[in-house]
Formats: C-alpha cells, sequence, structure tokens
C-alpha cells in the first residue's frame, strides 16, 4: 500500500545464507545489497513495476510485479498557497468510511497534534507553518504528504505619500546659462 515500505528479497534456492545481490526494476539496474535484500522506504505509484534480482554465480530471479495500492487515508489540504493570517483547516480521512476518526497529525516528520475529530485547524497561519504535513489514522493508515504553502500578505498601500526626511530630498540644482547677448540667465 502507498507509503509503506516494502521489503523485496533474493535468495538462492536450498541455502539460508543471505547473498549479496543486484535489483532491476523494468530492466534497469536499481540497486544493490550485501544482504540480498532491498528495502522500497515509503512506496508510491511511481515504484510500481517489474523487479527482478540477480545472484553472481547463480542467475537471475524469474520477473515479479510489484503492485502498488493507493492509501485509503488521504489529508485534505488547500491546493494553492493560503495568505498569512488567514485560518487553514486540515482534513484527515478514510476513504472507505464517512466517520471522523481520531488521527495524528505530523508536520515535516514531526507529531504537532492529535485530533478526535481528524481535523487539524491553524487559525492564523504564518511562514513558521509552512511545511510538508501527514495523518495517521490508528488501524486504518497514513495519508501521503501535502506541502502546505503560506503566501506573505503584501504590504497595503493606502494612497498617502511619504515625503523624505533626508535633507538633499528637497534641494532644487539651479543651472545657469548665457543667451545671445552674453548675459547670464537663471533657470
Amino acid at each position: 500500500m502507498e507509503g509503506e515500505d516494502v521489503s523485496l528479497s533474493c535468495r538462492k534456492k536450498k541455502t539460508s545464507s543471505n547473498l549479496p545481490a543486484d535489483f532491476y526494476k523494468d530492466g534497469l539496474h536499481v540497486g544493490s545489497s550485501s544482504t540480498g535484500e532491498m528495502i522500497i522506504h515509503r512506496v508510491s505509484k511511481s515504484d510500481e513495476g517489474l523487479y527482478k534480482c540477480n545472484i553472481s554465480g547463480a542467475g537471475e530471479s524469474p520477473e515479479s510485479w510489484l503492485h502498488v495500492r493507493a492509501g485509503s487515508v488521504i489529508l485534505e489540504s488547500p491546493a494553492v498557497p493560503v495568505k498569512e493570517g488567514d485560518a487553514v483547516t486540515l482534513r484527515c480521512r478514510n476513504k472507505e468510511t464517512s466517520t471522523n476518526l481520531k488521527a495524528d497529525f505530523y508536520k515535516n516528520g514531526h507529531l504537532i497534534r492529535s485530533s478526535s475529530t481528524g481535523k487539524l485547524t491553524i487559525h492564523s497561519v504564518s511562514k513558521s507553518d509552512e511545511g510538508f504535513y501527514k495523518c495517521i489514522m490508528s488501524g486504518a493508515g497514513e495519508s501521503p504528504e501535502r506541502r502546505l504553502s503560506i503566501k506573505e500578505e503584501s504590504p497595503k498601500y493606502d494612497g498617502s505619500e511619504k515625503k523624505s526626511e533626508d535633507s538633499n530630498a528637497e534641494r532644487t540644482e539651479r543651472t545657469e546659462y548665457t543667451d545671445r547677448t552674453g548675459k547670464a540667465k537663471g533657470r
């Protein structure tokens, strides 16, 4: 199931010892292991495919299809950046049931809150709330991570001008030129 760890083992028949092995997905080398075991952490749909392994001197294994099922737990969150100061609610739900279940919410891999309703509300978001969120429902699994992006509030223009307090800001330049008669004129 999506989000879980998957272990692939490669063993030579009639031996219990672990031998070094190379692993292939869809014909391409994806890893080597000194123990004959490869772990795919937090498997996703992109990991789906035909796998085989090769133990030097023993040959290749037959190919096996790795099917990755979509998880039943999903985290509903805004797909667009949220403005600083706005409220946001993240909802953890199980696609297989309509009841709200207890959920643990994580931000960047760290538990931040448990909820008996499956909801996490942040009343006034700030840049520090930005990150990757997921939820875990006991007995149902965990959701894939979702990114929560925060858009900084832009400064508001009230239409007024503020004069600079720099004494040089009000200085005007005076240029003198001479007309055809040779008299100096100011501009």
